[in-house]
């Protein structure tokens, strides 16, 4: 897997907007802060794996719209829902790391890559893990896919 499109965040020299006065990046992966045209730091990109995490467990993204003011405009005023209330097979423990994920405000998600990596590890660690390793089984004997 290679993602790619991570770098705006990371651009400070180069101004938050575009020379239209429009925000740099792509709509369906850009973090509120992002869409507003504000400052951002590394937490962007956090929100954006949220973004991904969720497209991944779910099969879309939490937001969608009939362009991308639309989309923006959702990031920046609107709520995901849960992936676990989108599907109840999601396991509640991997719903709030990706919820945290996105929350709003940069200060309310994980400060660093490695806090979230911690908090995926331990999800997926025997005592934190075992409701996806369920999900796992049931899947592998056909009595629920995940």
């Amino acid at each position: 897997v290679a993602l790619t499109d991570f770098g705006i965040a990371t651009a400070r020299f180069h101004g938050r907007l575009t020379a239209s006065g429009r925000a740099m990046g792509t709509p369906h992966y850009m973090s509120p802060e992002q869409a507003m045209g504000r400052l951002v730091d590394g937490r962007s990109d956090l929100y954006a794996v949220g973004l991904l995490l969720y497209e991944m467990v779910l099969g879309h993204p939490p937001f969608d719209g009939d362009d991308s003011y639309a989309v923006g405009y959702k990031h920046v005023h609107e709520a995901p829902t849960p992936p676990d209330q989108v599907d109840t097979r999601v396991p509640a423990a991997l719903s709030a790391i990706i919820m945290r994920c996105l929350a709003k405000q940069p200060a309310e998600r994980y400060d660093r890559g490695f806090e979230l990596a911690d908090a995926l590890v331990q999800f997926l660690s025997p005592a934190g893990g075992a409701e996806y390793r369920q999900a796992r089984v049931s899947r592998a004997s056909g009595l629920t896919p995940l």
